[in-house]
Formats: C-alpha cells, structure tokens, sequence
C-alpha cells in the first residue's frame, strides 16, 4: 500500500510540474525598434543653441555631429563617435575619445535628453528633444 501511495506522489507531481512554467508577462514599455537617425536642438552649457545629429548604426556604435552657435553664425563643429547601448527606459552613449556619456530616454519616436547622471531635466514644460528627420516640424 505505502508503495502505491509513493507511486501516485510521484506521478502526480511530475505531471504538475510541466504547469509550473508560465512565460513572464509582457513588459509595459516592451523594445521598440529604434530609429537609426535623429535631429534637434539641445541646450549647451554655455546657452548656445547646439543643432545635434545622431546616428545610431545597429552594430552598437554612433556618431553625432554638433553644430555649435550663439546666434547668427555657426562657432564651431564637434563630432564624436562612440558605443550605445538601450534599457527599457535610457539609451547611453559613451563617447570613444574621452569616455564621456550621454544620455536619453526614448519617448515615441523621439529621444529626450537626460542630464549628465541620466535623470530628467526639470524644466516648466520644456523637452529637448531629438526627433527622426521625417518628424520634425521646420520653422
């Protein structure tokens, strides 16, 4: 009789098991493929105007090339390129030359700038944002 019981556990846990293995839920802010180039206007440290543009190439490396002016002309052009890398939430990019970081969150089809620590930037509704060329609305 215990012999026929230990059977019975057995079997019926085996056959329990298999259950016991659920896919994970989907997550909220699943992948989205990225675009692979983006333009806009970020702020730089001194109050000029920077026109960036951004290549992300599906190997994980960039390139961004920076327009810098504070007004009329442009002051000077900076390119860098570099490694990314995506989480759910930030996208880092981390400059070849100097090892300096950039980052952004995806936000639809465009990336906001983060500060230099990845957190957003409190702003009375402004974004800067880098927008893929087809978006972006010209003024």
């Amino acid at each position: 009789m215990k012999r026929l019981i230990l059977i019975l556990v057995i079997t019926l846990s085996g056959s329990v098991l298999p259950g016991c293995h659920i896919a994970p839920p989907a997550a909220d802010g699943a992948f989205t493929p990225m675009q692979q180039y983006y333009q806009g206007t970020l702020p730089g440290e001194n109050r000029e105007a920077i026109e960036t543009s951004l290549f992300l190439a599906e190997n994980g490396t960039f390139v961004m090339q920076q327009l810098y002016s504070t007004g009329v002309r442009v002051d000077r052009v900076q390119s860098s390129a570099g490694q990314w890398a995506r989480t759910a939430d930030k996208l880092t990019l981390v400059e070849n030359a100097t090892g300096k970081k950039h980052f952004f969150r995806p936000a639809g089809n465009s990336l906001e700038m983060l500060d230099d620590n990845g957190v957003m930037i409190p702003s009375a509704g402004c974004r800067f944002l880098l927008m893929p060329p087809r978006d972006r609305v010209m003024t």
